[in-house]
């Protein structure tokens, strides 16, 4: 193993982001589900802008009808049409959904007792300006459907 100089290194920490708004991507998630059963994604965000560029946050999205509402801000966020239907069971058209995109999100600090304080993403907010994906979606991926109704269908 390398030598390293301590006093070379930042004092970084692990302190959470201060609330506030931030530019994020989600860069993976993972499908787990939950002690009670039910499916949920497990999400990693990366921010994307300003003095805490690069810091992570992590949050749940869960895939059932009860939650529909987070999905539904979730794709208000990312200026998708208000008539996409989502296949939760589809993770390729999840992957379309969800990652790449650039989304504004309200961050708060999450105080529990017992453990550390913790950022949390608590809203995901709507675009200031019409936004593109960043990177466009592969050939081999589906388009999601889209019903002529105003909801999400699960």
């Amino acid at each position: 193993m390398p030598r390293i100089n301590l006093s070379d290194v930042p004092d970084t920490g692990f302190d959470p982001i201060p609330p506030g708004d931030y530019t994020v991507e989600m860069l993976t998630f993972e499908r787990k589900t939950s002690k009670s059963g039910n499916p949920y994604l497990n999400c990693e965000y990366v921010v994307l802008t300003g003095e805490y560029a690069g810091r992570k946050l992590f949050d749940m999205i869960s895939l059932t009808e009860a939650a529909a509402w987070k999905i539904k801000a979730w794709c208000k966020a990312a200026d998708w049409p208000r008539n996409l239907i989502i296949d939760t069971d589809n993770d390729v058209q999840l992957r379309q959904i969800f990652l790449g995109i650039e989304i504004l999100v309200r961050v708060k600090t999450e105080k529990q007792e017992g453990y550390d304080p913790r950022a949390r993403i608590d809203r995901f907010l709507p675009p200031k300006e019409k936004q593109e994906p960043k990177t466009a979606p592969s050939p081999d991926m589906e388009k999601p459907p889209v019903d002529d109704d105003d909801e999400i269908l699960f």
